[in-house]
């Protein structure tokens, strides 16, 4: 027997399931459309507003604008209604727990949690603007956030209507005041725009990453603060973090960042460059001088990582290990004569510490950047990422729908380098270097100098031509590498980061290699399911155009 929710009254033709939450602008209740079948979000404007002509001609207007905005971080508007004295709207009923009850349960989120919850509303407030509409209340308490991750942003159209209406009537500005920017209280200091709501994102930034708003109290203390305050240092952020977060809190709109996408880009940037500058203090072994103890390296409680400690990336279901800065080998000897001249000569290259996936991205991973609009958001995509995303219209990977391929942990194949581009920059990471992706699959400091990434034995850390029955197989399948990495020899071929040119090891820099500047190919890694025993080993390269899709290429993430 099917149970159902008894309704509590009806609304014009929806029947009121439940009450979600009240504010100072109405309240949202849960519906059931029984025309359509479907349940969805109610919010009924409150009846002190609906005694102003003006406002409810202009809450129409901006309710269609809004309405137009097709964005997969945006709630979608199903319609405006008046019925029996009342206007609602009705929109798409969201899953998952508002971002502020989100921060409330954890105090503060760790960079790896906030950056992708940030990008995805920046993405949403970026699009809106080059719409030319504004939000006017951004706050952790209007976005949605799945157990996912995927977040999506409410309210879009109605706190500008508001605001006006406030204005035209005499009564304080609209907004919800901790996260109001300073041309919304006084002109002089600029006018209200797209910077106001990049304000406002600044504002949500500091409170995920810091607990609290920067600007507490009473309603003149936290007026005064916006306007005439210094932002608090948050504790426990680097001096980088800090300077981003007091740029995007400008008091003067033209001296904040020009977009949410750049605003992101630049806090990612200084929190990655806070966890190189923390680990740089850890003596390195070389590559060649293996530790006593060959087995991945527990992950410490507390102070600097250790070789192979793991960590996850956000929300993506993605481990990452980490590899110490250090000195270590890259390319093959002069005397294997196996090897393809573009694998010589053997040199040594400086690392930074980073971390790197603990396995390829598998399809369900991958599914999440679906989700989560990514094949939808420009953001997340290169100038040249785009143009061949749109000129071929890909809107998933080629072998998607093919149960031969797409098996959840199975690695996901058929992505271009631009799909795993845009994949690592939604999910707060990066494609691995060459050299990084090296180090790595040899095992870092805890290398025992093995022919494949953690044995001589092909067959046991590898999926090849010998043992793969012509198919991907799960990721962690066959044995890890000393770091507890898996899949560095086998499966799939991996997009790294690096154009190809044949010649570049005779001239790479030593410090961070990160290959030539500009090429016509990309440069794969690892050796695939079809491949032959010399093309899984730590050496060997492969080069295909950024665009080649093939069920024999995947890809991991690294930060």
């Amino acid at each position: 027997m099917t149970q159902t929710t008894k309704s509590l009254g009806k609304l014009g033709k929806f029947e009121i399931l439940a009450e979600l939450g009240r504010g100072s602008y109405g309240v949202v209740y849960r519906a059931r459309d029984p025309v359509l079948e479907r349940e969805v979000a109610l919010k009924v404007i409150h009846p002190r507003l609906l005694v102003q002509a003006e406002f409810v001609q202009r809450f129409f207007l901006e309710a269609r604008v809004a309405a137009r905005l097709d964005h997969p971080n945006i709630v979608p508007i199903h319609d405006v209604v008046e019925s029996g004295g009342s206007l609602f709207i009705v929109m798409k009923l969201l899953e998952g727990k508002s971002l502020q009850r989100f921060i409330e349960s954890k105090a503060k989120l760790e960079p790896a949690q906030a950056v992708p919850l940030l990008a995805q509303v920046g993405s949403a407030v970026d699009y809106a603007h080059s719409k030319g509409v504004l939000h006017r209340d951004l706050k952790p308490a209007n976005v949605m956030v799945r157990e996912d991750g995927h977040a999506t942003l409410t309210d879009f159209g109605l706190a500008k209507a508001l605001s006006e209406s406030y204005a035209s009537s005499g009564e304080k500005q609209a907004g919800t005041m901790p996260y109001m920017a300073p041309e919304e209280f006084d002109a002089g200091f600029g006018e209200v725009g797209p910077a106001t709501d990049l304000y406002a994102l600044g504002i949500m930034a500091y409170e995920m990453l810091g607990g609290q708003v920067p600007f507490r109290g009473s309603s003149t203390q936290i007026m005064h603060g916006h306007c005439m305050a210094a932002v608090p240092a948050v504790g426990g952020l680097a001096p980088g973090v800090s300077e981003v977060l007091e740029r995007a809190l400008a008091k003067k709109p033209s001296e904040r960042f020009g977009s949410a996408e750049e605003f992101v880009a630049a806090l990612r940037g200084a929190l990655a460059t806070a966890v190189r500058q923390e680990v740089r203090q850890e003596p390195a072994a070389p590559l060649d001088v293996p530790k006593a103890n060959g087995a991945p390296q527990v992950p410490q409680p507390t102070g600097v990582p250790k070789a192979g400690a793991t960590k996850l990336l956000g929300t993506t279901g993605i481990t990452l290990v980490w590899v110490p800065p250090g000195t270590y080998w890259m390319g093959a000897a002069d005397s294997d004569r196996g090897a393809s001249r573009d694998e010589k000569p053997r040199h040594q290259v400086e690392l930074d510490g980073y971390w790197i996936g603990q396995t390829q991205v598998t399809n369900a991973q991958y599914q999440r950047f679906i989700d989560a609009g990514g094949y939808s958001t420009r953001s997340y995509w290169s100038d040249a990422g785009w143009t061949w995303k749109t000129s071929n219209g890909v809107t998933q990977p080629g072998c998607w729908g093919d149960s031969k391929w797409n098996g959840a942990d199975q690695p996901v194949v058929e992505v271009s380098w631009y799909e795993a581009e845009a994949y690592a920059k939604w999910a707060g990471g990066r494609l691995p270097t060459e050299a990084e992706w090296e180090a790595a699959a040899r095992g870092g400091p805890l290398s025992k100098g093995y022919t494949y990434a953690g044995s001589n034995d092909v067959g046991s850390v590898a999926w090849y031509e010998d043992n793969s029955g012509g198919v991907t197989h799960a990721v962690k399948g066959k044995a890890p590498n000393e770091l507890g990495l898996y899949d560095m020899s086998g499966n799939v071929w991996e997009w790294v980061a690096d154009w190809y040119v044949g010649w570049y090891y005779s001239s790479t820099p030593r410090k961070n290699p990160s290959g030539p500047t500009s090429g016509s190919e990309r440069v794969l890694r690892g050796g695939s399911w079809i491949s032959g025993p010399t093309d899984v080993c730590g050496t060997d390269r492969a080069t295909i155009a950024p665009g080649h899709r093939s069920s024999i290429v995947g890809f991991r993430v690294a930060q």
